[in-house]
């Protein structure tokens, strides 16, 4: 009986150690709110503050245009394709675009379309990347990038990750990634004194899939219970060297951006797309 007793309170223990490990709270406070707000009113800005390593470079006349037609595909919507030279960051932009539409709550659904599925599955990888050591993302973002990064780059960890108890419902795969639910007192003061009871952030996803997949089942059941679908989707090169020397490819492909693409957003919803 003793023995039983012992192993029963080493269990509880064992699993009061792991709930304890698998809490994120408290979450951190924003280091520079002024800055954090300047960046989320301009895209251009976002990049410069958030990236310098990425856009290190001088902005050329056709960057600019690009950025300003982003931002207002991002924030007022529309259709926007773009053509760059190779190395002059089209695809760099295209995902800190997603970041700046999640992390504002402008958009809460981005998908990335690839050409191909391997190429998609590339897509999110530096996305994720951003969040597990861009410094200052975690200083002015922590409610969105803290529990993110407390997964430190394990899916196994997601499904019991808690804020106090509460279930911060991320999900960290392949292919999809969705931000933490913080809410209420949780939230960092500055977003509290503004009046939010949730982060900006809170459950949106980023997803990818490419032309070669089943686009339509693109959907998110969030925790109220309502059921969300793509609201930005950003194309990267979709089409491959093959499908671009056949004909009958090429029209495939644009039968799927005007078919499936531009109707992920559902029956009578409007999407916002960006295509490099």
């Amino acid at each position: 009986v003793d023995y039983a007793e012992a192993r029963r309170r080493q269990a509880e223990k064992n699993r009061a150690a792991t709930k304890s490990i698998q809490d994120v709270a408290p979450i951190p406070e924003i280091e520079d709110y002024l800055r954090r707000k300047a960046c989320g009113a301009a895209f251009r800005l976002f990049c410069e503050t958030y990236f310098p390593i990425a856009f290190h470079r001088a902005w050329s006349d056709d960057h600019l245009r690009v950025m300003a037609k982003i931002e207002k595909a991002v924030r007022e919507g529309g259709l926007f394709a773009f053509a760059m030279p190779r190395g002059s960051g089209k695809t760099t932009l295209a995902r800190c675009a997603a970041l700046w539409a999640v992390l504002y709550g402008y958009r809460p659904f981005v998908c990335l379309i690839g050409a191909a599925d391997d190429r998609a599955k590339e897509l999110l990888l530096p996305i994720k990347k951003h969040v597990l050591e861009n410094p200052l993302l975690l200083a002015d973002f922590p409610e969105a990038v803290h529990p993110l990064r407390a997964l430190e780059n394990s899916s196994k960890r997601q499904l019991q990750q808690h804020c106090r108890g509460r279930l911060t419902h991320v999900h960290w795969g392949q292919s999809k990634l969705v931000f933490p639910t913080i809410e209420g007192e949780d939230l960092p003061a500055a977003l509290r004194e503004e009046g939010l009871e949730v982060s900006p952030s809170c459950g949106s996803i980023i997803t990818t899939t490419s032309l070669d997949a089943n686009m339509r089942g693109q959907q998110h059941t969030r925790v109220d219970g309502s059921i969300i679908r793509p609201s930005l989707t950003l194309l990267d090169d979709p089409q491959t060297r093959d499908s671009a020397r056949s004909v009958d490819q090429t029209h495939k492909r644009l039968e799927l951006l005007n078919g499936d693409v531009l109707g992920m957003a559902g029956p009578g919803e409007q999407i916002s797309a960006l295509m490099t």
